[in-house]
């Protein structure tokens, strides 16, 4: 019977994707983009601890900071330290998030932020015991480590941007606005290879392209403005980009927000016309020279709270 049923369900699921193409498509591009996202952030957790393991044995091989006057000789002990508390500020200023590698100055914000902090708690150590051997460390090795690692991770970013160039490792947005609207927001991101966004689905207000038709620019259209949150979530969509259109009120944005947070990888980017923000979730994301405001997810569960609490910044207040 078992067979049977695996049987059916395997007929269902071919059935399905036979009726909705589009959708299987968008599935299997989402597949893609979660594949070569983990190896992108693979590659740069490597690189950054081979810049860091690099800082250490040079350090240990030139004999510096070997003796701390409580313990004696520590060698290859203030290496060591050094580059753990260089990895747990990576972890710490979440400089590993694959949200923001490989694209925008944010990377490099936390990488800086990593080994600044990384560098003074070192220091304050040294300091409270009164030894001179982390000195070398928190002003030549560890930043040393810190402009290694932000080397490899341009190159990889040139890498990635290489690939973009051939139609690889992009990102599935879903446009969401007039014809108008996602016609040009379709056009940037055809310009902008390099911030790997490719529009692989459309809502308009009708629910339908220029005189009545499927498409816009080549792109299908797969909804109208009520069904954003489904076709996102059916089409595997990284990206829901919320462009100006007249049926698009604040009540509807909000509540499209709040939808998106269950959603393991759709973001939520918006034209800055729509709404006002309180708090730090948001942040500019341009395209193509398209300013875009882009709402980052909570960092802990108890920010996330209810649509009723949007006035403490944990959710966009919508104009």
């Amino acid at each position: 019977m078992s067979s049977h049923l695996g049987t059916d369900r395997t007929a269902a699921s071919a059935t399905t994707s036979a009726r909705n193409p589009v959708s299987g498509a968008a599935r299997e591009s989402a597949a893609a983009t979660s594949r070569w996202g983990r190896r992108f952030r693979a590659a740069t957790i490597v690189c950054d601890l081979v810049a860091i393991t690099i800082a250490v044995l040079v350090g240990h091989q030139l004999g510096l900071g070997t003796n701390v006057p409580e313990f004696g000789d520590v060698s290859p002990g203030v290496g060591v330290v050094a580059g753990t508390l260089m990895v747990c500020g990576l972890v710490a200023t979440r400089a590993w998030d694959a949200r923001i590698l490989g694209h925008g100055s944010e990377e490099f914000s936390r990488l800086i932020r990593a080994v600044v902090t990384s560098a003074v708690t070192l220091g304050l150590l040294g300091l409270a015991l009164e030894a001179t051997a982390p000195r070398p460390w928190v002003f030549g090795l560890m930043p040393m480590a810190g402009a290694l690692a932000a080397g490899g991770r341009l190159a990889l970013r040139l890498r990635l941007y290489h690939l973009r160039k051939q139609g690889r490792c992009t990102m599935p947005v879903l446009a969401v606005g007039t014809i108008e609207a996602v016609t040009d927001l379709i056009t940037r991101t055809r310009r902008d290879t390099n911030r790997g966004w490719a529009v692989s689905g459309v809502c308009t207000p009708t629910g339908a392209g220029p005189d009545g038709t499927d498409s816009v620019l080549g792109v299908p259209v797969v909804g109208d403005l009520d069904g954003v949150s489904d076709a996102a979530r059916d089409g595997g969509h990284r990206v829901v980009a919320v462009c100006p259109t007249p049926g698009w009120t604040s009540r509807r944005l909000h509540q499209l927000a709040w939808n998106l947070e269950d959603m393991a990888a759709a973001e939520l980017v918006v034209d800055p016309g729509l709404m006002e923000v309180a708090g730090p979730r948001l942040h500019v994301d341009p395209v193509d020279g398209l300013p875009l405001l882009r709402l980052t997810r909570p960092t802990s569960p108890a920010s996330r709270g209810s649509p009723s609490t949007s006035s403490t910044g944990s959710a966009p207040h919508c104009s």
